[in-house]
């Protein structure tokens, strides 16, 4: 949870000297916690201290996994403050996490907290319908993470998601499949058909790519350009019947028209990861996998 000071004052005059240097001065929060980034435990600090609270930072929010969004790990891997907001027990509060640098040399993320309900606009709505402001601040949370073009999610959110399920992988011993898809000769199509028709081919693509991972914890995400990141919570030879029947279904979509009617392919890779690998080994061995099955389709 948050610690919080006594009748809500400022909670920076409340914390150890070292967290406070550390802290935007400009600013009154309420209520403050320290978070490990990469394990999401939520610690006190004391007397230049870390003690354990047996909590993770998702508990406050009544979730059972980090948060989608989590600005914990981005702030700390960026280096710089983010902010989002948080619905909870009927308030809404905008949330700052800043990297601060403790003793010990690591790296732990500073969470401020400040109750912003009674100062905005939509706060006659919150007293009207819950449902409502917890759906724009959904809608507000979830901009950060998401591809504006394709709707699927973006680079920063494999950066942040992919080794939280590689850690959860682990620690449940359950399978993780990654795969890269790769629209085949796409600067091709842009350049004999158009930009607009190579901006269909992309949104096509999604549509089969969203089918391909519409259960479970299965994901995916647009990784730059014409090139696609999906991640299965399943053993290889799974993953490899969605990844083919998409590939399938994708090249069987005829595009331009009756008059100048063309098909497009993909080239997709797929790895399951192993206990060996970090996130960064684990991204390099599916990319390596879809070159060689870009080389196999057009060495025949």
């Amino acid at each position: 949870m948050f610690e919080r000071g006594e009748k809500q004052v400022d909670a920076i005059q409340e914390m150890e000297e070292t967290l406070r240097q550390q802290c935007p001065t400009d600013r009154i929060f309420q209520l403050y916690r320290l978070v490990n980034p990469e394990t999401n435990e939520v610690f006190r600090y004391r007397g230049d201290k870390l003690l354990k609270t047996g909590q993770h930072c998702f508990d406050i929010w009544n979730r059972t996994r980090p948060c989608r969004n989590c600005i914990s790990k981005r702030a700390c891997g960026q280096g710089r403050q983010i902010m989002k907001m948080e619905y909870l027990q009927g308030r809404v509060h905008l949330i700052w996490a800043i990297p601060v640098t403790l003793p010990d040399e690591k790296v732990y993320s500073l969470e401020l907290a400040r109750d912003v309900t009674d100062s905005m606009m939509v706060s006659d709505v919150l007293h009207q319908d819950n449902t409502d402001i917890t759906s724009l601040i959904l809608e507000f949370n979830e901009v950060a993470i998401k591809d504006n073009f394709t709707g699927l999610y973006n680079k920063q959110y494999i950066e942040t998601e992919l080794p939280l399920v590689i850690r959860r992988a682990e620690q449940e011993e359950c399978p993780i499949t990654a795969a890269i898809v790769d629209i085949d000769r796409f600067k091709q199509v842009n350049d004999q058909y158009g930009h607009r028709t190579g901006d269909e081919v992309i949104r096509v693509l999604c549509d089969y790519i969203r089918d391909a991972v519409d259960s479970g914890e299965s994901w995916a995400a647009r990784m730059g350009g014409d090139e696609f990141l999906l991640v299965f919570e399943q053993p290889l030879a799974g993953a490899q019947q969605r990844c083919d029947e998409l590939a399938r279904r994708f090249a069987a979509h005829s595009f331009g028209g009756e008059e100048t009617p063309f098909q497009v392919t993909v080239s997709i890779g797929l790895e399951q990861y192993q206990p060996s690998w970090d996130t960064e080994a684990f991204l390099e061995c599916v990319d390596q996998r879809m070159y060689e099955a870009k080389g196999r389709r057009f060495s025949n």
